[in-house]
């Protein structure tokens, strides 16, 4: 700790060290590092950084830091950017870690005397059992955090505005290094797989400026919520302040069993929870019993889900065929997502940082109520890609639609809120069957340390599997997620196998109510036939956050046949400029998607469990999960309690070695057990009722 004023002992500090490189690049590089009175710049030299060249910049009083003494390493987290650094020499090592701390406390003492709110909230930071008496109020902190994103959302409108200016102003070349024939095949060169190569500048700037009016659109809707949460407010006021003038008793009118049962939402409107009614709705398609509901209960329907109304012209086929099973599945949650605005998250997670939060027992409340295996079952969504894929005759145009639906199982995280699954148990299973979509899925968690889970999708067009083991590194603002995954589809058709990796994600602003989430890194697909597929999904900016994705499908030889680009959370399309097609687009998502964890609808309806659902699924069916469930019908402290609960049960079966029992290990991957081996075959036993099978009791 620090004592006296910290500028007596501040330098600035210059050297060169080594900085991990951003991707899509491995390994590490050096780079000169200029630390001067609390603000942390570097470039490629000496020259650059003294010309302005910058390649980066941080205010370190704004940062979290940390260190590894034994690797010399520093991690500073900026936010929207983590900077890993390490030197080779220990005495640097210690000489720049002393002087950050110096820098940091006296940029923090600097900020604090610019804007006294963050010596606030510093101090709450700092006294766990005072977080809820500062002079604040929750409810002015709440508004002063909005019209702080909303100065953050403005302050990105004005970089996009300056990116539009610089491209508009530009000479129209390629984006790619490599250069170019008019026929659009190489002509020398390497391509790196960063850029897109198909959209030159101005389909950039028509990009930019569709995300301009996008991120213009959000203030303008956020301004309008925010005014009418700001009325709502002012009128509850002023409902107590009447009912206090009236000296009336509190339970005669009932104003603050209205407060108390009543939420104020992200979106600016009151809501409650869903009617008991709704639940005892059958799903087999009554029209009497659907056309009870009211407006406001039907108007949760999204623009992309079906009426009641809608239901006998979009089943209707050609008489040959024979439509498949329907039935109805529910549009919403029981209750809304909990507000975690008034949660001291840095309090939970400061002693997390640089951990791996898959081992950490974290809060409920930072739960969504998903587990990990259904967040598996959701990349299923757009499995007609698939579909499409498997009666596609074209060998190229076939990975085509495989790499796109690749792109389409990222697309859900767009929505998210930034919130965790439920870490399954050792012998947690979910199965999913869709007769709509024409498959059937099953997962189940075959280790605990290290956690792996593994699934199957079974159709008649295709099989897929994958194994996932991932690491999360939080670093105080932001969160890693470091997926090892092994993808294996197969085309029977074909007789195909493809393969192909996952790409990093991020969660940038973790401990504020602006995060968002990033994926970068390559994909890597490699077909049995000889053709391969390179994904780059391409690192965000935080101010633009274009969420871009390319990918070059290549033949035998290694010759680009094909190319698709676009946005992860939108839509890819496949050839080259204007003349390209739209392969695939996002889905509508719900109206009130934001009130519901950033659900999609088919992410709404993983963990939906009706009574003929109930008496099919084995007893380790995710389904069944009470924390889960309970936080899902938004009974958190519950879900708290049997969280505890089911966690300390397994700690006491650590000892156990039972193995999968669904599943059978072939060398670094996993197979589901066919009927081959009746008494170890999921579906077949699921067909006897699970006769002769001796469960472990999970929860």
């Amino acid at each position: 700790m620090l004592s006296g004023d910290p500028s007596e002992l501040m330098i600035t500090l210059t050297s060169y060290l080594m900085k991990r490189r951003k991707w899509p690049y491995q390994g590490w590089h050096k780079r000169f590092f200029k630390l001067e009175n609390g603000i942390m710049t570097y470039g490629k030299s000496e020259q650059s950084v003294k010309r302005g060249r910058l390649n980066g910049k941080c205010d370190i009083g704004l940062c979290i830091v940390t260190f590894i003494r034994e690797s010399r390493r520093i991690n500073i987290d900026d936010a929207n950017c983590v900077y890993h650094l390490k030197t080779k020499e220990k005495k640097l090592f210690e000489q720049w870690l002393e002087q950050i701390a110096i820098h940091r406390c006296y940029r923090q003492s600097v900020l604090e005397r610019r804007n006294p709110m963050i010596s606030n909230d510093n101090t709450q930071n700092n006294n766990e059992n005072e977080t809820t008496n500062n002079a604040l109020s929750s409810t002015d902190r709440l508004f002063h955090n909005e019209f702080s994103d909303l100065q953050v959302k403005l302050s990105n409108l004005a970089g996009i505005l300056e990116n539009i200016k610089i491209n508009t102003n530009s000479t129209p070349v390629s984006i790619s290094t490599s250069s170019k024939s008019t026929d659009g095949t190489k002509s020398g060169g390497h391509t790196p797989s960063a850029s897109i190569s198909s959209i030159n500048s101005f389909t950039l700037v028509d990009l930019q400026r569709q995300d301009y009016y996008n991120a213009a659109k959000k203030v303008f809707d956020n301004l309008n919520d925010l005014h009418k949460r700001l009325s709502t407010f002012a009128l509850e006021q002023q409902q107590q302040q009447s009912l206090n003038n009236s000296s009336m008793s509190e339970g005669e009118y009932g104003y603050n069993s209205i407060s108390s049962r009543a939420t104020l939402s992200r979106e600016g409107s009151i809501f409650y929870d869903a009617p008991e009614a709704l639940n005892s709705i059958s799903l087999d398609g009554n029209k009497d019993e659907m056309g009870k509901l009211s407006d406001s209960e039907s108007s949760s329907y999204g623009e992309d889900e079906s009426r009641p109304g809608d239901f006998d012209r979009q089943s209707s086929v050609p008489p040959q065929l024979k439509p498949p099973q329907m039935k109805w599945r529910r549009c919403s949650l029981a209750a809304s997502a909990p507000d975690t605005s008034n949660v001291g998250l840095w309090n939970i997670m400061r002693k997390a940082i640089g951990k791996d939060l898959s081992r950490i027992a974290l809060p409920v409340i930072l739960n969504e109520p998903l587990g990990l295996l259904q967040k598996l079952c959701e990349e299923m969504e757009y499995s007609d890609l698939l579909d499409r894929a498997s009666q596609t005759d074209d060998i190229h145009l076939r990975l085509v639609y495989v790499a796109t639906f690749i792109v389409s199982t990222y697309s859900a995280n767009y929505y998210r809120t930034g919130r965790k699954n439920f870490n399954p148990l050792l012998g947690e299973t979910y199965e999913c069957v869709r007769e709509d979509k024409g498959w059937k899925f099953i997962a189940e968690q075959v280790s605990h340390h290290p956690p792996i889970s593994v699934c199957t999708c079974d159709s008649p067009n295709f099989t897929y599997s994958q194994k996932l083991q991932a690491k999360i590194k939080f670093w105080g603002k932001s969160m890693e997620i470091f997926p090892d995954s092994l993808n294996v589809l197969f085309f029977p058709k074909y007789n195909e196998t493809i393969t192909w990796n996952k790409c990093k994600m991020c969660i940038h602003n973790v401990l504020s109510s602006d995060r968002w989430i990033d994926h970068y890194g390559d994909v890597l697909v490699e077909s049995s036939l000889g053709t391969k597929a390179r994904i780059s999904f391409i690192q965000s900016d935080y101010r633009t956050r274009l969420n871009n994705v390319a990918g070059d499908i290549e033949d035998a030889t290694g010759k680009v046949v094909q190319k698709i680009f676009g946005h992860w959370h939108e839509e890819v399309l496949c050839g080259n400029d204007q003349t390209a097609r739209s392969i695939w687009k996002q889905s509508a998502v719900p109206e009130n998607s934001k009130q519901y964890y950033g659900f999609t609808r088919f992410a709404i309806e993983l963990n939906e469990l009706d009574d003929d659902l109930r008496q099919q699924l084995p007893p380790t069916d995710t389904r069944f999960r009470p924390d889960q469930r309970y936080l899902e019908s938004g009974q958190v402290e519950l879900a708290e309690k049997e969280k505890a609960r089911i966690e300390e049960a397994q700690r006491s079966r650590a000892s156990s070695t039972n193995g999968p029992r669904w599943f059978r290990k072939d060398g670094d991957s996993y197979e589901l057990i066919r009927e081959e081996d009746s008494s170890h075959s999921y579906w077949k036993k699921r067909e006897e009722h699970w006769s002769n099978i001796e469960f472990t009791q999970l929860w």
